[in-house]
C-alpha cells in the first residue's frame, strides 16, 4: 500500500510540474507583434549607495551606531537595509537594493543611552539604469551630529 501511495504521489507531482511548466512557457510567444504585448518577467530595482559619518555635539566620532535605510513611498515605509554599524571613526557606507523610490529615510541609533537617535529624509535620483528592471543607482552622503539625551536627574 505504501509503495502505491508513493508512486501515486510522484505521478501527481510530475503531472502538476509539467502543467505548471507548460503554462509558464506558453504565457508569452516569441512574436512581439501579438497585440503589442511585451513578455517580460522581473521586478524594477533601484540601487542605493549611502555613506556618511556620525559624531556627537563635540565632533567626537560615534562608533557602533546603527544606520538603517528605509524607503518611503505612497504605500508606506519599508526597510531597504536593516542596519550597519559605524566604524571606530564614526563612518559608515552601505549598499542596498530594492523597489525604486525617490525618498529615503536614513535612521541613526547610537549605542548606549547617552545620545539621542536621529533620522533624516532625503530625496534621491536614480541614474545610470540599464533598462526597465535596473532603474539605476542613487548616491548620497548623510552625516549625523547627535545630541545628548536630556538627563533625568531629580533635584532634591
Amino acid at each position: 500500500m505504501a509503495i502505491l501511495s508513493s508512486r501515486l504521489t510522484r505521478i501527481i507531482a510530475s503531472l502538476l510540474s509539467g502543467m505548471l511548466a507548460f503554462l509558464g512557457f506558453t504565457a508569452c510567444s516569441d512574436n512581439d507583434d501579438d497585440n503589442n504585448i511585451q513578455c517580460m518577467y522581473g521586478t524594477p530595482t533601484g540601487h542605493y549607495e549611502i555613506k556618511g559619518s556620525v559624531t556627537d555635539k563635540n565632533d567626537t566620532p560615534v562608533a557602533d551606531a546603527t544606520i538603517i535605510l528605509r524607503s518611503i513611498s505612497k504605500d508606506g515605509i519599508s526597510t531597504l537595509y536593516p542596519g550597519i554599524k559605524t566604524d571606530s571613526e564614526g563612518k559608515y557606507s552601505l549598499l542596498a537594493s530594492g523597489w525604486p523610490t525617490s525618498k529615503i529615510r536614513v535612521v541613526c541609533h547610537p549605542k548606549g543611552d547617552t545620545l539621542e537617535a536621529d533620522s533624516t529624509e532625503i530625496e534621491v535620483k536614480l541614474e545610470g539604469g540599464t533598462g526597465m528592471w535596473n532603474q539605476g543607482t542613487a548616491k548620497a552622503d548623510v552625516d549625523f551630529k547627535l545630541k545628548d539625551k536630556p538627563s533625568h536627574s531629580t533635584d532634591e
